[in-house]
């Protein structure tokens, strides 16, 4: 059984492959309210949530908060750092007991450059993202208080 049997965005790695590159990772666990990276944190790991949620947020220098969504399992974050190499962008808590799979961006890398199939679920994911913040950022741009809140609520529904 390899360590990314179970996660939906590996679906598709050949096992073989999967073996060998497993060996590289690890599981680790975290205890209900534990950081699991903080903002401008250096490291650039790919974290796939196997059990339990997290909570990613962003936090201004003022100490406003931006909650960008919970997650639980067979979700995952980090990959931009892994692509980029810049620092972290958020703070993750776990809001649960959570086991996640920390793949070194190497890994990372290698599975997205040598299956189609993942690399494509990847680009799927980012452009729906960049998709849903040009909509955020238009309603934020355009539409005033009221309106936004219907659109958020619409859109929710």
């Amino acid at each position: 059984m390899s360590l990314f049997d179970g996660i939906p965005f590996f679906v598709g790695l050949d096992p073989t492959r999967g073996e060998q590159l497993a060996r590289q990772c690890v599981r680790r666990r975290y205890a209900e309210h534990e950081l699991v990276l903080d903002f401008d944190d250096p490291s650039t790991d790919v974290y796939f949530i196997v059990s339990g949620d997290v909570r990613v947020l962003i936090r201004t220098a003022a100490g406003k908060e931006m909650i960008f969504g919970d997650f639980g399992p067979g979700k995952f974050f980090g990959e931009m750092a892994a692509v980029d190499g810049a620092k972290r962008s958020a703070n993750v808590t776990a809001l649960t007991n959570a086991e996640l799979l920390l793949v070194p961006p190497v890994v990372f890398k290698e599975i997205l450059f040598s299956e189609p199939e993942i690399c494509e679920r990847l680009l799927r994911l980012l452009t729906a993202r960049v998709r849903e913040l040009n909509t955020r950022l238009f309603e934020r741009s355009v539409l005033d208080l009221k309106h936004r809140l219907r659109a958020r609520i619409h859109i929710s529904e």
